[in-house]
């Protein structure tokens, strides 16, 4: 069986038409978190009845810890596979189905992803940016007429990942409040050696803005850089030694970078960051321990594993 697992939070624009376009998924519940939205969300999905299970946060979660909550529910009700949504998008008819199917032709993948649209002719623009940006040379793979092409990265909008995986690596890292979360799981993904792809027999569409410039300020700045320190630091594929070396290095670069570009918004925000991530070391590297599979830690699941904490 798959749960589907969607994250709301003021999706009165989408989550009708998301959810329906999954209700007729063969063996496949969907479990709905919604992060105490304001709008109709709530009333919507209340509407579905007994189609759909649904928790009701008191708080918006965040995207990461939210998903906690639908993994923890996972495991304890014994699902095979997981199937990460996000409310903003549509699927295609038979999409677990065909997901199912290409892990079981392919098991070497601990994340599969099919391909997004924004349109019937249009990819989404950042997915085909993690296209461009793969070492895998994503292109050539395609004219060989692979059905799996492995990929660097691919944003967690719709995630398809065996339970045996989560067991091994566990939920979203709670130090991350949105954004930034996806790229650190798909780091320890790849870390217990398992393959990230696209699965190009499948299309979703994502509907979401193709070209939104967020206007950046001293805020922006210090959230962008210090998800990009967590991400740096607890990077298990490289040694604690490194990583910190790297922090240090890179912030460094970026600051003196942005002093001689004479922008101060951005050299404040990422000293601020900085700053803010040199303080947190302790319990960063604390989850960072947690999280990685070593010796000194087993690789299989204790349900009361910090990991799955919400905060």
């Amino acid at each position: 069986m798959t749960i589907i697992i969607i994250i709301t939070f003021n999706g009165e624009k989408w989550i009708k038409a998301c959810i329906n376009s999954l209700l007729n998924e063969s063996n496949s519940n969907i479990y709905v978190i919604d992060c105490d939205s304001s709008d109709e969300t709530v009333n919507i999905l209340e509407s579905f009845g007994k189609s759909i299970s649904a928790y009701y946060s008191p708080t918006n979660l965040g995207f990461g810890k939210a998903n906690n909550v639908g993994l923890r529910y996972a495991i304890e009700n014994d699902y095979k596979y997981v199937f990460l949504v996000n409310q903003d998008t549509i699927c295609e008819q038979g999409i677990t189905t065909k997901l199912l199917r290409a892990h079981q032709d392919f098991p070497e993948y601990g994340i599969l992803s099919p391909m997004h649209f924004y349109d019937v002719e249009t990819l989404d623009s950042r997915f085909e940016s993690y296209l461009k940006k793969s070492s895998t040379k994503t292109f050539t793979l395609l004219l060989q007429n692979r059905k799996v092409i492995p990929v660097d990265f691919v944003n967690a909008a719709f995630w398809f990942i065996p339970i045996e995986v989560i067991e091994r690596v566990g939920g979203f890292d709670p130090l991350f409040d949105h954004y930034g979360e996806d790229i650190e799981y798909a780091n320890r993904v790849l870390g217990i050696h398992k393959k990230i792809g696209i699965f190009l027999n499948s299309k979703v569409y994502h509907l979401r803005n193709q070209s939104s410039p967020i206007k950046q300020n001293i805020i922006t700045w210090k959230k962008t850089h210090y998800d990009k320190n967590l991400i740096l630091i607890l990077n298990p594929q490289k040694g604690n030694i490194y990583n910190l070396y790297k922090l240090h290095i890179s912030n460094i670069r970026s600051i003196l970078s942005s002093l001689m570009r004479l922008n101060i918004k951005r050299t404040i925000g990422i000293i601020i960051a900085y700053l803010k991530t040199v303080g947190k070391l302790p319990v960063i590297l604390k989850h960072r321990r947690l999280y990685t599979i070593n010796k000194s830690r087993n690789s299989s699941f204790d349900r009361e594993n910090v990991l799955f904490l919400q905060s």
